[in-house]
């Protein structure tokens, strides 16, 4: 039984470019079979519909945004001065 082609192939080079990580990370995917990709010749090419929908698995939800400097700083005087008023230094 034949698979069939999809039509929408590209290289994991353009891949990488079309979702802006490198071509090791695509290779990856393919690896660990999170990426169908089909061989043709010694070269990977995978579909972009399938590159697409990868992205939407793999994307983080949205979740609190990582604290600044001066946040982290701020956050750390904070319960500082709270273990300091309990006496739990």
């Amino acid at each position: 039984m034949e698979t069939e082609i999809p039509n929408d192939l590209m290289s994991l080079i353009e891949a990488g470019k079309l979702i802006q990580v490198s071509k090791g990370t695509i290779g990856r995917w393919v690896r660990l079979g999170k990426l169908p990709a089909f061989q043709i010749g010694s070269r990977f090419r995978v579909s972009r519909a399938d590159v697409l929908a990868q992205v939407q698995r793999v994307q983080p939800a949205k979740g609190p945004a990582i604290p600044t400097r001066s946040e982290a700083a701020a956050t750390q005087k904070w319960v500082s001065d709270e273990l300091r008023r309990a006496r739990i230094e």
